[in-house]
């Protein structure tokens, strides 16, 4: 088993970059979300939210058509791009 490693400030400092608040969202990277499932749309807010919270200008949530209303109403900053089917996402 190997030894755990301790992450430090230190260590995280030498790959972050600060975001410019004068950037366009459009050159800060966009994210596709690709989840949710009928009863499982959670997993797609919270996964959007993430990538919002970390720095991603843009995402997108590819759900099923059940989950566009949830999405629409808990992050509206999001773009929300629907399955064929209501339930689940397509095979």
């Amino acid at each position: 088993m190997e030894t755990p490693v301790l992450i430090t400030k230190q260590h995280i400092l030498k790959f972050f970059k600060s975001v410019n608040p004068q950037t366009q969202k459009g050159i800060q990277g966009h994210a596709v979300i690709s989840a949710g499932s009928y009863g499982k749309i959670g997993a797609a807010v919270l996964s959007s939210k993430a990538c919002l919270k970390t720095g991603c200008g843009l995402v997108t949530a590819f759900v099923p058509k059940c989950g566009y209303q949830i999405l629409q109403i808990a992050i509206p900053e999001v773009m929300v791009v629907t399955d064929e089917y209501s339930n689940s996402i397509t095979n």
